[in-house]
């Protein structure tokens, strides 16, 4: 009810807002200017944006300090997506306004199919500024966008851009979810405690790698057994490896019970943990992605599982897809830290 109480005042007020856009004159008024206002020139202000669906979808991206910010308060988020929103909040311009026999159909189509974004400043409990972000044009060169309190939409795009911005205003939370699972960069590998790899398959390939003092290691095999390695390099080379490892992301053409399917009945590959100076555990079990059961590769052959991609768990809790080229170099056997035989 709340809904269609909101679309048909949205409605209302737009066919209002329509006789005075269209019955003036001037077309550089202060009317049009503020119907049209939805740019924010200092991002650096913004504290918070929330976007939300008529899907019941919704996104609260907060800022923690800087360039951090966080998800819905439990998740990093994705910097570079972050980012990219800032950039459309500064640079947004009208490309065209909405024509007269386009209109009511454009207002109805915002009051029942957009993002309504929220924009918070300077830590403020009210919103700057609140508006809807629709569809595109019919060639992909705009996107329909509605002030809240002007009830009149503009077709809005930015400069230099070709192409249409509202997937930019996604209220899916795992699309602005950081998908970074390790990060290392420089010396901060040196903040790694205690690495173990496993391969439940054979345990003869499993190793771990201890930090004894600073910047000295021990390896050791899956029982435990200190291996003797000839110069801690080798075993340093490793761990930078983990600099920058993230996920490709979520399996979200599959069910739950298909996830959850593959957990249960699929032999696990490989387990990274990673346990840091801080204390903060991170373990990562790998599983063979399955393809059709008719895949073949060029020559003809079956094909056991997808060779680009595997299922993941981390700490047991998020399903996603990682990728074998970047968890490939993290795939070392106790035996590759030895000299040859």
């Amino acid at each position: 009810m709340k809904n269609k109480g909101l679309i048909g005042l949205i409605i209302v007020l737009a066919g209002l807002s329509a006789a005075v856009y269209f019955g003036s004159k001037n077309s550089s008024s202060t009317i049009k200017k503020q119907l049209s206002n939805f740019a924010i020139e200092d991002t650096a202000s913004i504290t918070k944006v929330f976007l939300s669906d008529k899907s019941s979808n919704n996104v609260l991206l907060e800022r923690i300090d800087g360039d951090n910010w966080t998800v819905n308060k439990d998740y990093r988020a994705r910097q570079d997506v972050v980012v990219n929103l800032l950039k459309t909040i500064k640079e947004l311009t009208v490309r065209a306004p909405v024509s007269k026999s386009r209109f009511d159909y454009t207002v109805k189509q915002l009051a029942s199919n957009s993002t309504k974004v929220e924009i918070y400043q300077n830590n403020s409990e009210n919103p700057t500024k609140v508006y809807y972000a629709g569809g595109a044009n019919q060639d992909n060169t705009g996107t329909y966008m509605l002030l809240e309190n002007s009830s009149v939409p503009f077709l809005m795009h930015i400069e230099g851009h070709y192409g249409f911005v509202h997937t930019r205003y996604s209220p899916r939370i795992n699309d602005w979810r950081d998908n970074t699972i390790w990060y290392f960069p420089g010396e901060k590998v040196t903040t790694i405690k205690n690495v173990k790899v496993e391969y439940p398959k054979d345990q003869n390939k499993s190793f771990e790698i201890t930090k004894s003092a600073e910047n000295s290691y021990t390896l050791k095999n899956n029982t435990g057994t200190v291996v003797p390695v000839p110069n801690n390099q080798v075993i340093y080379d490793y761990l930078r490896r983990f600099r920058k490892i993230s996920y490709e992301g979520f399996e979200e053409t599959k069910s739950e019970a298909y996830c959850d399917s593959i957990i249960k009945n699929t032999p696990v590959e490989t387990v990274w943990t990673i346990e840091e100076d801080n204390g903060r555990t991170t373990e990562v079990k790998a599983y063979p992605k399955p393809v059709k059961d008719d895949a073949e590769d060029w020559e003809g052959n079956e094909i056991p599982h997808d060779l680009e991609r595997m299922y993941a768990t981390i700490n047991n809790q998020e399903f996603v897809i990682i990728q074998y080229f970047v968890f490939d170099p993290l795939t070392l056997t106790l035996q590759d830290f030895l000299p040859p035989s």
